[in-house]
């Protein structure tokens, strides 16, 4: 376990004491000053936008080139780096490394072990690295599950699928708007001060058949949390509804009644049945 400081580490398994087998006594907990409690609200921010905005986030700048990818991937690397960046500064000052242990590290880290293996042993190295699927953006995601995990508690999961949900109703409902002829991306062309055109098929995720396949997942989210809000009382306690209020309620239909529409326009068997599992 690495720790620069000479101090105890603090690992949190699954809300229980953790005794690594090189220390003596379970280690202590380390104490969190008033700009770690600010350091960490602004980490969980950072990464709760991040959810939110992938799905939907696209900027004009890069027109007629690459506005998709390069962007997302640009976001994504930022906001992760500050992240850890603002994580580093907050074990500096604790002292320590505060860490939650679950066992999913090991296969994060074998899968970006074989991604990086095969990036170098790639023909084309640079572009292994650097490309949509490359190991950069490999990594970044690594970290950014790593983060997730260790800044927020199980119990929270229902706020970052509200997060995700959002952004994904957004996309879904701009890329069906575009579908029917509804001009939802004219905003291009007023920021960027240029006069672009774009086919009823152009979406914030790619191909019509990427956003379908956020489709399915939204639809199986939505339907999976009321499933499961209607089996348990637990939902009713998690804060979920009550920060919300109406506009969570209303998200999730919206997003249930576009994802339909979506995958009615689409018309594929294989999304059917891809929904037919997620729902089972």
């Amino acid at each position: 376990m690495w720790n620069p400081f000479n101090k105890p580490i603090n690992l949190i398994s699954s809300g229980e004491n953790y005794l690594h087998p090189s220390f003596e006594t379970v280690v202590e907990v380390v104490k969190e000053d008033r700009l770690s409690v600010k350091l960490r609200q602004v980490v969980r921010g950072l990464l709760l936008s991040l959810v939110l905005l992938v799905p939907v986030f696209f900027l004009p700048f890069t027109v007629p080139g690459d506005v998709l990818d390069l962007n997302k991937q640009a976001i994504i690397y930022g906001m992760v780096l500050l992240s850890a960046v603002l994580w580093l500064v907050m074990i500096v000052r604790q002292g320590g490394v505060r860490l939650k242990i679950s066992g999913l590290e090991w296969g994060i880290l074998a899968y970006l072990g074989a991604s990086l293996l095969a990036a170098i042993f790639s023909e084309q190295v640079f572009h292994s690295f650097i490309s949509g699927n490359g190991f950069m953006i490999t990594a970044s995601l690594a970290i950014f599950s790593f983060l997730l995990l260790n800044f927020f508690e199980k119990r929270e999961i229902n706020r970052l699928i509200n997060f995700f949900a959002v952004g994904s109703f957004l996309a879904v409902l701009s890329g069906v708007l575009s579908l029917f002829g509804i001009p939802v991306f004219k905003w291009i062309s007023i920021l960027s001060y240029k006069s672009f055109s774009f086919s009823s098929q152009f979406n914030t995720v790619g191909s019509v058949n990427n956003l379908g396949a956020l489709a399915v997942l939204l639809f199986v989210l939505i339907a999976t949390r009321y499933f499961n809000a209607s089996k348990s009382d637990n939902y009713s306690n998690s804060g979920t509804t009550s920060n919300f209020g109406w506009f969570m309620p209303a998200v999730c239909v919206g997003g249930a009644v576009v994802s339909a529409v979506l995958l009615l326009i689409i018309n594929w068997g294989v999304f059917y049945g891809v929904l037919g599992v997620g729902m089972a």
